[in-house]
């Protein structure tokens, strides 16, 4: 299987000299974290980008996974015409299946174990961990989407950024494009009438924000503290001050740093 992830996107509203998806959230940049979790399914990806994409290329070149690059020389035009430009790369010999991903999108890793099973977008009925205000809602009519956008009142599920598509979606893209000068993918999914696939009760954040950064970190470190054995003090006070001590570090020392610093830390408790 492959994967089209789409980082073309300006990020304007991050105030940060790199690539959006190249932000470090706990630990890990976010498009090498998704492409990690679904290098367990996928055997190539296809990254579309615009401004600053070599950093993204530069980024990945020195990094395990196999991928090729499109470039969106006119990102303005949408993200729906920056994922049908992945369409002659993708290829006619490809497998018909493959996944959409969204470069600024964080996930934890069972969403995506869960995710890959179906088809359609991938949509979660009740999120947890994201602002209903600033979210893109769906609504559907016989498990198939009628609605998408942010500004719908009344709607069934909240779009996650996931997808797992077959080619004849191309079809649809060019149909759009040739009617409009700027082209979301919410008006191509709308116009195909993709099924919905339910995953919900995981971890994903759509990462637009400085606080969003924030928001995912602490998610992100909590979850991968495992509390199991913890006595009364660990649990009340220990445990507190290294999850807040984990988000400050976590995103500026190496994995080397932290260990010496844990081996520092012990030595000096004895």
């Amino acid at each position: 299987m492959r994967a089209v992830i789409l980082a073309a996107g300006f990020g304007t509203r991050m105030k940060k000299n790199v690539p959006k998806p190249l932000i470090k959230i706990a630990g890990s940049e976010m498009i090498y974290r998704t492409m990690k979790l679904l290098s367990k399914y996928v055997d190539e990806f296809i990254v579309v980008v615009g401004k600053n994409g070599e950093k993204i290329d530069e980024f990945l070149r020195n990094r395990e996974f196999n991928y090729k690059i499109v470039w969106n020389k006119n990102p303005e035009k949408g993200n729906g015409y920056s994922f049908y430009l992945s369409k002659d790369v993708l290829g006619k010999d490809a497998d018909d299946k493959f996944v959409l991903v969204m470069g600024d999108h964080v996930y934890e890793g069972e969403f995506v174990n869960k995710a890959i099973n179906g088809f359609g977008l991938i949509a979660d009925k009740s999120p947890r961990y994201i602002s209903l205000e600033e979210a893109t809602k769906v609504k559907c009519e016989g498990g198939r989407i009628v609605e998408i956008g942010k500004h719908l009142k009344e709607f069934d599920y909240v779009d996650t950024g996931f997808f797992i598509l077959s080619k004849d979606i191309y079809t649809v893209a060019e149909e759009v494009i040739g009617e409009k000068e700027v082209v979301e993918l919410s008006e191509i999914v709308k116009r195909a009438k993709l099924p919905i696939t339910e995953v919900s009760g995981y971890f994903w954040m759509d990462v637009d924000t400085v606080d969003d950064v924030k928001r995912a970190k602490r998610f992100l470190i909590k979850s991968s503290v495992k509390d199991f054995g913890d006595g009364y003090v660990s649990k009340i006070l220990n445990r507190k001050l290294s999850v807040r001590i984990s988000e400050i570090l976590v995103d500026h020392i190496t994995p080397n740093q932290m260990t010496l610093i844990s081996f520092l830390l012990g030595y000096f408790h004895r």
